[in-house]
């Protein structure tokens, strides 16, 4: 998706790039611990005109884990991360 109008062509096709490189790397890494990395969030920001990564990234609070030998579609998954807190009433 492109944001001429707020980040530039530039800015936008350099943050997906990184965003998708961080999730492709680490859902790799991931499967190789029978780990699916259901979504994950990167947050950047400009600073000194630099795009820069600005949040954690791949932890229990930005991202969902679910082991894979549990993994089932079409229903909660169990999970490794703050999701069981989502759910509560």
């Amino acid at each position: 998706m492109k944001c001429p109008g707020r980040l530039g062509e530039d800015l936008t096709d350099s943050s997906k790039e990184i965003s998708l490189k961080i999730y492709t790397e680490a859902a790799a890494y991931a499967e190789t611990r029978d780990v699916i990395i259901c979504d994950t969030q990167v947050r950047f920001g400009l600073v000194n005109g630099q795009l820069t990564l600005v949040d954690e990234v791949l932890t229990p609070d930005s991202s969902r884990f679910w082991p894979r030998d549990a993994y089932a579609p079409g229903r909660p998954q169990p999970s490794f991360d703050k999701q069981f807190v989502r759910r509560l009433p």
